[in-house]
């Protein structure tokens, strides 16, 4: 089932554009959190036609940010799906790695709730995104790619809940974007699923960036180069010892631990 926002109550504050980079993304307020617009590194202008902000599954229903009806408007975007769930979309004016939004999503039912798959730009065919698989198993997350059949990813394990997923500008320049769970209040994180109690509520932090070139250009810009956002940078002194050398050429290690009894039995020996 895939539901079009009718009464997710949102509230959206765009704080303005990311000036240390130029770069900033317009967000439609008449038909959801739908992207109307990216304004790239070199101040061009990409029309994306009222592209979904995101989408997740709540209790197994596929939710677009996009494509809504009767929304109400003050200075900022409200958006609900009767009085079930309400949150918060606010952009953060300070962060200076690309764009990044922190979006809050509470129960106002008084049942428990699940949210899971939760993607930037919105689960399509059209499109490469990651999530995870309907199917569950230990490691279901999947990588989808327009026109072919999906193949399984295996993430960082502090990441299996992350989302991602991205978009061609136009014949050179893309964006991609990642979702990641950062807090649950009254309620449960489960590998994949967030339970959401009576009043509780999930937060994401969503960040977009452009890239260049071929599609796999975007994963490595997300997974390499920002280090799924979790640190700016990253301390790799022991690797790059020359004592150490050999590490980088070892693809595979056979390792054996001394109180496994099952290899070695140190009352025995």
């Amino acid at each position: 089932m895939i539901i079009r926002l009718k009464s997710l109550f949102i509230l959206i504050s765009i704080v303005g554009i990311n000036l240390s980079q130029a770069q900033t993304i317009q967000i439609n307020k008449e038909n959801g959190p739908a992207i109307k617009y990216y304004l790239s590194q070199d101040s061009i202008n990409y029309p994306l036609e009222e592209l979904p902000l995101f989408s997740f599954l709540w209790q197994d229903s596929l939710v677009f940010s996009a494509g809504n009806e009767g929304m109400h408007f003050k200075d900022s975007l409200y958006f609900y799906i009767d009085t079930l769930m309400y949150g918060t979309i606010v952009q953060d004016s300070l962060f200076t790695r690309g764009i990044k939004y922190q979006i809050n999503i509470s129960n106002n039912t008084y049942d428990t709730i699940t949210i899971e798959n939760f993607v930037p730009f919105g689960q399509g065919d059209e499109h490469i995104y990651i999530t995870g698989d309907a199917q569950w198993s230990l490691a279901k997350t999947k990588l989808f790619l327009p026109g072919k059949k999906s193949i399984g990813v295996i993430l960082p394990d502090n990441a299996w809940e992350m989302g991602y997923s991205s978009i061609l500008l136009d014949d050179e320049l893309s964006l991609c974007a990642i979702a990641r769970r950062t807090d649950v209040t009254k309620g449960i994180k489960n590998r994949y699923q967030s339970y959401i109690f009576p009043g509780g509520s999930v937060t994401y932090d969503l960040y977009i960036e452009e890239f260049t070139g071929e599609w796999q250009n975007g994963l490595k810009k997300m997974f390499q180069e920002k280090y799924l956002f979790d640190i700016e940078t990253f301390d790799d002194t022991l690797y790059k010892r020359n004592d150490l050398k050999w590490i980088r050429n070892s693809y595979l290690i056979v390792l054996q631990f001394a109180w496994d009894h099952n290899f070695y039995d140190q009352s025995a020996d």
